[in-house]
């Protein structure tokens, strides 16, 4: 089995499972033709349009306006929590540590750079995702969304500009 029909077949599943238990039959024969389909990207293809007509054959039935907008803001949530998470953990640790610290980050730029950035947020993030998963998962995947953005900006900076020790 190639990795277009391996996509494909991993595609159906995840569709065959989003559905409600009365409604997964029409999914799992989709998925057992997926094996009569000649051809790995004809397979690929085949499973994307069987997805997308589970979609829109069953999603509106589960999903109102409400559940949507209720999601959407959950999301937005996490984002503005990641946020904060971020101006907190800058703010506690470039102003409110002993001066101690501020002289070890003179010393010790680069470290200094990374703590402050990535490492304490990235904890606390992970953190909060940890808590809030099981109550509030649309907030989490919030926080989830702003952490990626946060480590992805940080990569691009270090490889645009690079980070041999120096200060951010």
């Amino acid at each position: 089995m190639g990795a277009p029909r391996r996509w494909a077949s991993r595609l159906l599943d995840l569709a065959v499972r989003r559905l409600a238990p009365a409604d997964s039959g029409w999914g799992s024969a989709m998925l057992r033709e997926l094996d009569f389909v000649a051809g790995e990207w004809a397979a690929l293809a085949w499973a994307l349009g069987g997805a997308a007509a589970l979609g829109r054959h069953f999603l509106p039935r589960r999903w109102t306006l409400q559940e949507i907008g209720r999601t959407t803001a959950g999301l937005l949530v996490g984002v503005v929590l990641a946020a904060g998470v971020l101006a907190l953990s800058l703010g506690a640790l470039l102003r409110l540590l002993p001066d101690s610290f501020a002289a070890w980050q003179q010393e010790h730029a680069a470290a200094a750079g990374w703590l402050t950035v990535v490492v304490v947020p990235e904890i606390v993030l992970v953190l909060a995702v940890a808590s809030l998963w099981p109550r509030k998962r649309s907030i989490a995947i919030g926080v989830v969304l702003a952490a990626m953005t946060l480590i992805t900006h940080f990569a691009l900076y270090v490889a645009r500009h690079g980070y041999a020790g120096g200060s951010l």
